[in-house]
């Protein structure tokens, strides 16, 4: 089993797939359920059956192992930010429930991600038309990269050298600009906002900080603060609105999710994750 194309949850889902249901009862329900208030508030329904089965799958190593990998799961699920699966996986998950290596190696063809051992992926290499499988590599600052990770959740673009996906870890202060590098303090020089530090944004090339709530703006993109919007009849930046509240456009909402005139909880890739943890 290995991670989703786009690189995030997959080693959540694993953590319980071996808690079958005749071994241990409770621990794949306990897991799946853990995931329903995330599964309500992203407005994607299901009973988890899916889920559940899911996970009775492999076993674990022991059952104390398999217990401490929930209990870890269920103190990150105190977390306001579980649901946007930014976390990383418990290393007592990863004791409990190791990876399959009897799978593909990097380099070797395949059909579908789950024909790749351990943490790899089958990727699509459109210039070749060929599938192989390709491994998930952090890269240190100033070294090559073609995406980021930020906890369970990968992104990247282009294909990988030497069957190595080459990510910048997020979580460490790096982003990928054909290299890993820190993003730029204000004042430093910008290709775009992601060049630029928290709190900071690309103007003309150069990283400026953010404006308050009720400062006057430009409606420049990414003006104002992650709190506020450029309103372009009064040119001041205005709070953005909770879930619930009535919007116009995306860029309004604390979420950056306006759906059927209001704002909405926005899952982004991780609704992908939630809608196999949901069903």
């Amino acid at each position: 089993m290995t991670r989703l194309a786009l690189g995030f949850a997959v080693l959540c889902m694993l953590a319980l797939a071996g808690c079958s249901e005749d071994d241990s009862p409770d621990l794949g329900g306990r897991y799946c359920a853990l995931f329903k208030p995330c599964c309500d508030k992203a407005g994607i329904p299901g009973d988890q059956s899916f889920c559940k089965m899911a996970f009775g799958s492999r076993q674990p190593t022991s059952d104390a192992a398999a217990e401490q990998c929930l209990k870890d799961y269920e103190a990150l699920a105190k977390d306001p930010t579980f649901c946007d699966f930014t976390f990383d996986e418990p290393e007592s998950c990863k004791k409990a429930f190791p990876e399959d290596t009897s799978g593909k190696k990097p380099g070797e063809p395949c059909t579908q991600s789950s024909d790749c051992a351990g943490d790899a992926t089958c990727h699509h290499d459109f210039q070749t038309d060929k599938e192989t499988c390709a491994a998930f590599v952090l890269a240190a600052e100033g070294q090559a990269c073609i995406g980021e990770r930020n906890g369970e959740s990968s992104s990247w673009s282009g294909n990988p050298q030497n069957d190595q996906i080459t990510l910048c870890d997020s979580k460490a202060g790096l982003i990928c600009d054909g290299t890993c590098k820190k993003p730029a303090a204000v004042g430093g020089s910008c290709g775009s906002t992601h060049d630029c530090a928290e709190g900071g944004y690309c103007k003309s090339g150069t990283c400026a900080a953010r404006l308050a709530t009720g400062a006057t703006c430009t409606g420049y993109l990414d003006e104002c603060n992650a709190e506020a919007y450029c309103v372009s009849a009064s040119k001041t930046c205005e709070p953005r609105r909770p879930d619930g509240e009535a919007c116009t456009d995306s860029n309004q909402c604390l979420s950056d999710y306006c759906s059927d005139g209001k704002c909405k909880y926005n899952a982004g890739v991780g609704g992908l994750a939630l809608a196999f943890l949901c069903q």
